[in-house]
């Protein structure tokens, strides 16, 4: 039986957010290009879980490619 997917809370989101950065700043600087952290994102917010993002969360999620 699946979850039913649902919208995360402030507190875990701001986890997630932090958990993505530090996998991010771990990246060897000649691998981290947009394009590797890009796909990154996407792979995060596209893997099968019962998680399901707002628009801004989505946002700041993908802010992330370009710090």
């Amino acid at each position: 039986m699946q979850e039913i997917p649902r919208l995360m809370d402030d507190h875990e989101f701001r986890k997630e957010l932090e958990r993505i950065q530090e996998y991010l700043d771990a990246i060897s600087k000649e691998s981290n290009t947009v394009e590797v952290r890009r796909n990154y994102l996407i792979s995060c917010v596209t893997v099968p879980s019962a998680k399901i993002y707002t628009p801004d969360q989505l946002r700041q999620i993908f802010d992330l490619t370009w710090k």
